[in-house]
C-alpha cells in the first residue's frame, strides 16, 4: 500500500482512455532482418506470422494456438521431429502466441512466433525451408491420425494447470470478460466452475488444512505417497531417486536421454503415448537426487505409469538419440557459460564448497562429449533403483487406488546398486572478497553466502523471517534500499538454499558496473544493520504474513503440493511438518528473529563473490575489503 501511494498517489483521476488500435496493414512481402551479436555463443533464428486478433476474432485466432502446439510442443511435434531429431539442423525449438507464451491472456494483435537455436555454423535458410515445408504439408494434407486429439489433450492439461492456481483463475476470468458479453462470461463461469463474488478484506492467515494422504512402501523399497486434491481433473507425478556422487557428465546427459527410447518404444512413441492422455514426463538432477516430473489428465495415470515403468526398467539409450541429445546439451552448456548469472553461480559454489561434491554442478562441454551410450546404460543400472526412492501423486485421485496402480506398474522394478551418502558440507570460511574478472562486462553480479540451518533446526523459522526482513521478498529492506531508493538493480533477492549435506543463505543481485562498490556497501550495511539492531514489529508482522501466505499458496495447487511433498520426503519429512512449521512462524518473537539475524546474517560470517570487469570495479571494491582477483575459468 505504501509503495502504491508513493508512486501513484498524486496521479489525478480521469476517465479511462480509449483503447488504441494496434492493427497493422497486411504484409505484402516477407520481411527479414539479420543481427550480429559478438556475445552470442550460438546462432538463432526467429520467425513470426500475423494471426487474427484474439479479441475481435477469437474463433479465427484459436486454430493458430493449436497449430503452434502441433508444430513445436514436445518430441512428437512436427518441427522437433524434423529439425532436432532427424535433420539436426536445430538444437532447441519453441513456438508460441501471445506475450510470454500466454495465448489466452493476449488482448492485442499478436503473432505466431517460432524460435530455434542452431548448432555452430547452422544453416538458417535450411531451417526456414523446413518450417515452410511442414506448414505446407499441414495445409495440403491435414493432420496425421490422432495428432489433433493428442495436441488438444495436452493443451487441456496446460489450461487446467493454469486454472488450478488462484492467479490463473483470475486471469482466465479477465480474459473471458474481455472476449465476451456478460452472458458469455456467465457461460465461462459455468464451464470453468468460477463463482463471481465481492473480494473480502484481507484477514488473518488461516491454519493449514492438510489433504487426504496415503503412503505405502512397496516390496522393492519404493515409497509411494498419494494425496487427493480434486481441484482440476489432473494428476501430478514426482519420482525422487537418490543420486548423490553420481558421475556429473553422465548424470547430466542421462536426464536428457532417459526418455529417448526403450527396446519397444522410440522417443516419438513415448512422447505421443503420453500426449494422448494430456501427459508429459521429464527428468532433471542436482547433487542430491534425480527427479522425474510429469502430469496427465487423471484418467491417463495408468498409461503414464506404464510408460514410466518401461523407461525405468528398459531404457535403451539408443546411439543416434544419445548423439543428438549430447550435441544439444553441449550447446546449452556453452550458452550457459556465456551468461553472467551462471558464471557467478559457478564461482560462488567453488568459493563456498571447496573440494566438496557440491562445488561443481555443471560439467564442461568436453566432459559431456566423452559420454557414451554404454556409460549411460551402466549409470542407469547402478543408480536408477527403487530403494529409498519416493514416488508422489497429487490430484483428483483416490489415494489408495493410485498406490495400487503404482504397485501394479512398478512393483517389478528392481535394481542392484548401493546407496551413496554425501559428507557434510564444510562450514563457511570468511576471507577476502573474490573478484572474478569478466572483461568488458557492462554489469557486475554480486553473490554472498551466509550460514544457514536445516529445516528441522530450532532456529529455522526465525532465520526465515529474518531473511524476509532483509531481502527475501519485494517489501524487504534491501530491495527498498538498492532497487526502490537508489535504482542500483532491478531484481535483488535472497533465499535459503537447502541441500541434504548442508544449508546456506544466498544473496544475489545484478548491478551496473559503475555502482558495483556502492551496491555491495549497501548490501553489507543492510545485513549489518539487521544483525545489530532488531527489526520493527510491523516489519516482522509483514514478513510473517508473507511467509504464511506463500506457504498456503505453495500448497494451493496440485503442482505446488506435489513439489513440496517430494522435496520434504527427500529429507525424511511429511506434510504434517508444514503445519508445525506454520505454527512456529506464527509464534516466533521479535527477540528470536533478532537473535537469528545476529547469529547468521552478520556480513563478517559470510563470503562475497563479484563477477565483473575487474579493471573497472577492483579499485572501489578494494576500498571496502581485501580483494582476491581471479581470472574467469
Amino acid at each position: 500500500t505504501k509503495l502504491i501511494e508513493r508512486h501513484f498517489g498524486d496521479v489525478p483521476a480521469r476517465p479511462a482512455p480509449q483503447r488504441p488500435d494496434f492493427d497493422e496493414p497486411d504484409l505484402t512481402a516477407e520481411r527479414r532482418e539479420a543481427y550480429v551479436d559478438r556475445l552470442a555463443p550460438l546462432p538463432a533464428v526467429a520467425s513470426a506470422w500475423r494471426v487474427p486478433n484474439p479479441i475481435a476474432d477469437f474463433a479465427g485466432y484459436l486454430p493458430y494456438v493449436v497449430l503452434a502446439e502441433v508444430l513445436t510442443d514436445g518430441d512428437a511435434s512436427r518441427l522437433v521431429r524434423r529439425l532436432v531429431q532427424r535433420d539436426r539442423t536445430a538444437t532447441s525449438l519453441g513456438g508460441y502466441l501471445g506475450f510470454m507464451g500466454e495465448p489466452f491472456e493476449t488482448r492485442d494483435p499478436t503473432a505466431l512466433l517460432l524460435q530455434a537455436h542452431l548448432p555452430p555454423g547452422g544453416d538458417v535458410d535450411k531451417v526456414l525451408r523446413t518450417v515452410d515445408e511442414e506448414n505446407e504439408r499441414i495445409a495440403s494434407d491435414g493432420l496425421e491420425p490422432g495428432e489433433l486429439a493428442r495436441t488438444v489433450a495436452r493443451m487441456a492439461t496446460h489450461l487446467l494447470r493454469d486454472t488450478d492456481a488462484v492467479l490463473g483463475r483470475a486471469l482466465r476470468m479477465a480474459v473471458l470478460e474481455e472476449q465476451a458479453t456478460a452472458a458469455g462470461v456467465r457461460r465461462g463461469q459455468d464451464q470453468w466452475g468460477y463463482v463471481v463474488r465481492v473480494v473480502p478484506d484481507l484477514g488473518p492467515t488461516t491454519g493449514l488444512t492438510l489433504p487426504e494422504t496415503a503412503e505405502r512402501t512397496l516390496a522393492n523399497g519404493l515409497i509411494v505417497i498419494a494425496i487427493r486434491r480434486p481441484s482440476v481433473p489432473l494428476v501430478e507425478v514426482r519420482l525422487r531417486i537418490p543420486f548423490a556422487r553420481a558421475d556429473l557428465p553422465g548424470t547430466s546427459l542421462l536426464t536428457q536421454t532417459v526418455f529417448s527410447g526403450t527396446s519397444q518404444l522410440s522417443t516419438v512413441d513415448i512422447a505421443a503415448t503420453l500426449q494422448s492422455v494430456g501427459g508429459a514426463l521429464g527428468a532433471g538432477a542436482d547433487p542430491d537426487r534425480l527427479l522425474i516430473s510429469g502430469n496427465a489428465l487423471v484418467d491417463g495415470l495408468p498409461r503414464l505409469l506404464s510408460v514410466l515403468a518401461d523407461v525405468l526398467r528398459d531404457s535403451a539409450y539408443p546411439t543416434d538419440e544419445v548423439g543428438t541429445e549430447r550435441d544439444r546439451l553441449v550447446d546449452r552448456i556453452q550458452v550457459a557459460q556465456s551468461q553472467p548469472a551462471h558464471l557467478a553461480r559457478v564461482a560462488l559454489l567453488k568459493r563456498v564448497y571447496g573440494s566438496h561434491p557440491y562445488a561443481v554442478q555443471t560439467p564442461t562441454p568436453e566432459q559431456v562429449k566423452e559420454v557414451t551410450p554404454a556409460q549411460l546404460l551402466a549409470l542407469h543400472a547402478e543408480r536408477v533403483h527403487p530403494h529409498d526412492a519416493v514416488l508422489v501423486f497429487v490430484g483428483d485421485i483416490d489415494p489408495e487406488r493410485a498406490i495400487d496402480d503404482a504397485e501394479a506398474a512398478l512393483g517389478e522394478w528392481t535394481g542392484d546398486g548401493s546407496d551413496v551418502e554425501l559428507p557434510p558440507a564444510p562450514d563457511l570460511v570468511p576471507g577476502p572478497l573474490t573478484l572474478v574478472d569478466r572483461p568488458g562486462s557492462v554489469q557486475s553480479s554480486l553473490r554472498l553466502a551466509l550460514p544457514g540451518v536445516p529445516r528441522t533446526h530450532p532456529d529455522h523459522a526465525a532465520l526465515q523471517l529474518a531473511n524476509l526482513v532483509f531481502g527475501g521478498y519485494f517489501s524487504s529492506r534491501w530491495v527498498e534500499n538498492i532497487r526502490e531508493d537508489k535504482g542500483y538493480t532491478y531484481g535483488p533477492h535472497s533465499l535459503i538454499e537447502h541441500s541434504i549435506a548442508g544449508t546456506v543463505l544466498v544473496v544475489s543481485a545484478e548491478v551496473a558496473t559503475e555502482v558495483t562498490g556502492p551496491a555491495l556497501l549497501e548490501t553489507w550495511y543492510e545485513l549489518g544493520r539487521l544483525a545489530s539492531l532488531p527489526p520493527r514489529q510491523d516489519e516482522l508482522d509483514q514478513a510473517r504474513q508473507y511467509a504464511l501466505g506463500t506457504l498456503q499458496l505453495g500448497m494451493s495447487t496440485q503442482s505446488g503440493l506435489a513439489g513440496l511433498t517430494s522435496t520434504y520426503a527427500g529429507y525424511g519429512l511429511r506434510l504434517p511438518y508444514l503445519a508445525e512449521h506454520a505454527r512456529l512462524l506464527e509464534r516466533t518473537t521479535l527477540d528470536e528473529v533478532a537473535a537469528a539475524a545476529a547469529k547468521y546474517l552478520a556480513p563478517a560470517r559470510g563470503v562475497s563473490v563479484v563477477l565483473g570487469d575487474a579493471d573497472r570495479v577492483e579499485a572501489p571494491l578494494a576500498a571496502l575489503s581485501t580483494v582476491d582477483r581471479r581470472a574467469l575459468t
